[in-house]
Parts: structure tokens; sequence; C-alpha cells
């Protein structure tokens, strides 16, 4: 190739070059995390606000919580880790917040140190129960959206929860209430009750399972958190089946 056209070529490469960074630039945005869902301090993310539509305004806070027994998305299976990018993907607004044994703990004892509920919750071994208490603590006062890391969500919260929506969960098929998945305003009754039938729970004192055959701590008092704060007709409405038999397992559950 003669100098010449040598010249012309790289001057339009060149051009190309800086028209695709400027182009990248546009849509990069280098974005501080004060609480990372990985490791690093900070993550580049890829923000398309001018092509994406802005979510559906819900009275439920968007944000989600998420438990693992050290905070961190790199230490879990990488069919896991997949799964959780893909919610967060599916709700690229959502704030996540995602705490670690030790994180809940500081929280306990920060935000319920007037209870016993730090103390009951430092005894546990077992981490889903760790689990379920620090995520009711959490959505108790800040409301959001909760998780577990292998649920697979098919759907967007804001197509979950509408405007109107204060308390979002799900039924079990034992009866009682999913709480791998749910989603509360902030300062929520029913979540309050949730931790006070948590404390009944760790101290020996009877939750009233309305029926219920679960084993499993969250459910129950996830359960008997709802039907103590429910309206007397609305509870006799769920308690012979508001679809007019047995509740199904999956149906969605909206306050």
């Amino acid at each position: 190739m003669p100098p010449r056209k040598l010249r012309e070529f790289s001057v339009v490469v060149a051009l190309a070059t800086l028209i695709l960074v400027a182009f990248c630039i546009f849509f990069v945005q280098v974005e501080n995390d004060l609480q990372p869902v990985a490791s690093p301090p900070f993550r580049f993310s890829v923000k398309l606000a001018r092509l994406r539509a802005k979510p559906k305004e819900t009275r439920i806070p968007q944000q989600l919580v998420l438990t693992s027994k050290d905070g961190s998305i790199n230490s879990l299976p990488v069919a896991v880790q997949r799964n959780v990018r893909h919610t967060m993907a599916l709700n690229p607004w959502v704030k996540v917040r995602f705490l670690g044994d030790q994180d809940c703990e500081r929280y306990l004892l920060q935000h319920f140190n007037h209870t016993q509920l730090p103390l009951f919750f430092n005894q546990e071994t077992r981490g889903s129960y760790r689990s379920d208490v620090c995520r009711a603590a959490v959505l108790a006062r800040e409301g959001g959206f909760y998780t577990d890391l292998d649920v697979e969500m098919k759907w967007k919260f804001e197509d979950l929860a509408g405007n109107a929506t204060t308390f979002l969960a799900s039924w079990t098929e034992d009866g009682s209430v999913l709480n791998a998945m749910m989603g509360c305003t902030a300062n929520s009754s029913f979540m309050l009750e949730v931790i006070e039938q948590l404390l009944r729970f760790y101290k020996g004192e009877p939750v009233e399972r309305y029926g219920s055959t679960s084993e499993w701590m969250g459910p129950v008092t996830a359960l008997a958190g709802l039907k103590a704060r429910m309206r007397p007709a609305l509870t006799e409405r769920l308690s012979r089946g508001a679809w007019g038999g047995d509740r199904p397992a999956g149906e969605c559950l909206m306050m």
C-alpha cells in the first residue's frame, strides 16, 4: 500500500476508534457501590437508562435483600451466582443489599438490641434459620423484596407488586406462607408481627400453625404473623380458602 493511502487508512481507523470509545463512555458508568454485591470496591455497569423504561411505581421499596454466610456472591456455586445475576438483571433498578452473618449480627445489635433477637441469632447454628431472622429484621424496618438465592424468578418484582400492594408472598403446599420470596413496605405491621412470632419460637412459646403441617420456622412464623395482623373477615375467608377450596400452592398472596 502506498504511503499516502496508508496514512489515510490510519486516520480513518483512528477516527473510528475514537468514535467507538466515545460511544462506550456515553453508556458506561463507573458506579461507586457502597454495598457491593461482588468483592471489588466498585464495579462497571452498563446503564442504558435512555433506552430502558422506568420501573413501575410500587409501595414496596425497590430494594432486594439477599443473605448468605459471608455475604459475597463470588463464594456461591456458579449456578447460584448465575441465578442471582439473572434476578438482578430482571430488576435493574433495584438496590441490592447482600448481607452475611456478620452484617446481620451488626444490624440486629443496632436496631433490635431491645429484644433478644441478636442473642437468638448468635446462638442459631442452622444457616437457613439465621437467614429467616435476618431477612425478617431488615424487611420489617426498611421494606423491600427478598428471595432465596436459588429461587428462579420469571417475573419482575414490579409486575408482582402493584402500587397498592403492601405485602407479597405465596402459599406453600403444606399450608404455610413461603418466606423464600416475599416483599413488604417499610415498618410493615405484618413483618413486625413475624419478628414477635420468631421471638416466641425461640423462647419455646407456642406458635399457632393454623392447620399447616410445616416444620420450618420461617414459613410457620410468617403464617402466624400474617394471620395475627389480618382483619377477622379476611382471616376467615383465607381459612376456608379464598378460591372456594384449598389454597393452591404457589398462589401469590398480596395485601
